[in-house]
């Protein structure tokens, strides 16, 4: 009975979620000429198009690379770049198939941690990856925002980054100073095998107190890995034609990335579209269409790249096989 009703409540969350999603697009849908976004799909420009596609690798290298140089484990022991790359490209394609942002996440930590013979460890890692990447969005966001002068942020976009950066200040504080679990807690809930990857996962983190060079050097890769992030998209709003400053990417999209990972819709879909016409429409010169045509390119590399993580896992697969 316990496992029919879990069933009913997720497959009630899946609808809820599809739900939004399709709501969300038909109204977008209903205020955007589709004539004009095919116009643009056909003169869409391919040099921008093929350029971003580049930056994509270089941004799923360089996961690699911090997922590499993040996790704790002796030297020896840690496995080569390439299969770091083999992990996240298939994490990509996860992502895509359980219509997830974080899906993937789970599935390449846990097939990697398999791999090293410790789960805890590769979870860990990718956790402060994940951690360390949104606070590099952050400091790109106030980065931009302190420097630029010809966009200002909407007054909303400004309130909800102050309040991110100071849920963030509190997340990282307890991320790198996790608490164990009280004797009576372990007691009674030791016995459930989530509970004890997660207590498991909480010791792997605090191998992360007092290191400060680790944690600056995940820092800055991820910076780096945001800015060509954040550059791709701003490479997809360029092949549609438009003169989007580069400055509006870095105030706007850091809160849109992070709202699209609320689980309220089928990957973000919905609502990463209405939050794009609601911002960028702002600037001159930008229509729903633009956003709605950028939006689809994003789209398009996204399945590119879970396509390559796709390609991977079959030939890996095959590999497993014919031995």
């Amino acid at each position: 009975m316990p496992i029919k009703t879990k069933t009913i409540s997720k497959n009630s969350g899946i609808f809820l979620k599809a739900a939004m999603s399709l709501l969300l697009l038909s109204i977008l849908i209903r205020h955007t000429p589709l004539a004009a976004m095919l116009i643009q799909l056909q003169q869409i420009k391919l040099s921008w198009f093929f350029l971003a596609i580049v930056f994509l690798q270089a941004v799923s290298i360089l996961q690699a690379i911090r997922w590499r140089t993040m996790i704790i484990i002796p030297q020896e022991n840690k496995p080569q770049i390439r299969s770091f790359y083999y992990h996240v490209a298939i994490g990509n394609f996860f992502n895509l198939c359980l219509m997830s942002g974080i899906g993937g996440d789970a599935v390449k930590s846990y097939a990697l941690g398999k791999k090293i013979e410790n789960v805890s460890r590769s979870v860990a890692a990718l956790l402060l990856s994940r951690a360390l990447g949104a606070g590099a969005l952050i400091a790109l966001f106030w980065l931009f925002f302190l420097t630029n002068s010809s966009i200002s942020a909407p007054a909303p976009i400004l309130s909800f980054m102050t309040t991110l950066t100071l849920g963030a200040l509190l997340f990282v504080s307890w991320l790198i100073h996790p608490r164990q679990p009280t004797e009576g807690v372990q007691n009674q809930a030791g016995g459930h095998i989530w509970v004890q990857r997660l207590r498991y996962t909480g010791k792997a983190l605090a191998a992360y107190q007092g290191n400060p060079l680790l944690l600056a050097r995940g820092l800055v890769l991820s910076c780096l890995l945001q800015l060509l992030l954040l550059s791709c998209e701003y490479m997809a709003y360029r092949a549609v034609g438009t003169s989007l400053p580069y400055s509006s990417i870095f105030l706007f999209m850091p809160a849109i990335h992070i709202i699209t990972l609320l689980p309220i819709s089928l990957y973000g879909i919905g609502v990463r579209e209405w939050l794009s016409i609601h911002l960028f429409t702002l600037l001159p010169g930008i229509e729903n269409e633009h956003c709605l045509t950028a939006v689809f390119i994003c789209y398009i590399l996204s399945f590119l790249q879970a396509f390559i993580g796709g390609v991977l896992l079959l030939g890996n697969s095959l590999r497993h096989q014919n031995k």
